[in-house]
């Protein structure tokens, strides 16, 4: 069975990327695949605050609340959906403090070794991510997490990006972008089947 880690990263429910990940997480689910959702707006956590404890002996992270048990999830999950908004340029702070706990995947000798990442290889990842402006603005997100994203071992990734969308649940008025949600999760959930597409 294929195993989904949703995190979603908007303080604001409902929200646009929430809603769109939801659409994926349905889709995913009608092929079958096991869907675990996290709004991390509603987590006690807090970002990476440089204990190095997983550089330094340890093998995970070694702050201790709840995002603890959802990196422990990353291990077996089969893809990872992360879904935000823009805020100022970047992902929102939720997001962004979660991502720096991703640092916590990579080994003690990462820079040097091919092996970087602790996580099992052969994971997607699928990123969503909205905001308020149009295309033409913070176009380089997804391509700006793109280094740590390799390090991590993610070769197979997607975006989902919508614009424009000023209210939070403005993302309703395009179907075909939930639709899209929806094949996305369809095409990734049944490759990993082996179903011919």
């Amino acid at each position: 069975m294929t195993k989904i880690l949703a995190l979603l990263g908007s303080p604001r429910r409902p929200s646009n990327s929430s809603l769109i990940a939801q659409h994926f997480a349905e889709g995913a689910e009608a092929e079958g695949a096991e869907v675990t959702t996290a709004a991390l707006g509603s987590l006690d956590f807090s970002g990476c605050r440089n204990l190095f404890h997983c550089k330094t002996g340890g093998t995970a992270c070694g702050q201790s609340d709840e995002l603890t048990p959802l990196l422990q999830q990353m291990h077996e999950t089969d893809i990872l959906l992360l879904a935000a908004p823009i805020y100022f340029t970047d992902v929102s702070s939720q997001m962004k403090q979660a991502l720096d706990r991703f640092f916590s995947f990579l080994r003690d000798d990462y820079v040097t070794n091919p092996e970087k990442s602790r996580l099992p290889a052969g994971k997607s990842l699928v990123m969503i991510l909205t905001q308020g402006e149009p295309e033409t603005h913070c176009a380089d997100v997804f391509e700006r997490y793109g280094r740590a994203f390799d390090f991590l071992g993610f070769k197979d990734r997607h975006l989902l990006r919508a614009c424009r969308l000023r209210e939070p649940d403005a993302v309703t008025h395009y179907p075909e972008l939930l639709a899209e949600a929806r094949q996305l999760a369809h095409r990734l959930v049944t490759a990993r089947l082996g179903t011919v597409l």
